[in-house]
């Protein structure tokens, strides 16, 4: 984490409520010979742009890695 405010917040708005938030899933990586868990912790909803579809933040809960999916993606993992 680094440090000082300021900035714009054209990184949108995440939510720690939304669609899928707590839900557990499964990731599968090229290499890697099991499944990673995560959970889903923020929703960002789509901005105005064609291009700015929906996200969702997860977190990788043995490592801690942060990963952000779209509903596709994300769809996928969910069991």
């Amino acid at each position: 984490g680094g440090g000082g405010g300021g900035g714009g917040s054209s990184s949108g708005d995440w939510r720690s409520k939304g669609p899928h938030i707590g839900k557990l899933l499964l990731r599968r990586f090229d290499g890697v010979d099991r499944d990673v868990h995560a959970v889903v912790r923020k929703y960002l909803p789509p901005g105005e742009a064609a291009d700015e579809p929906a996200l969702w933040k997860i977190e990788h809960t043995e490592d801690g890695d942060m990963e952000d999916l779209y509903e596709d993606e994300l769809e996928e993992g969910i069991q």
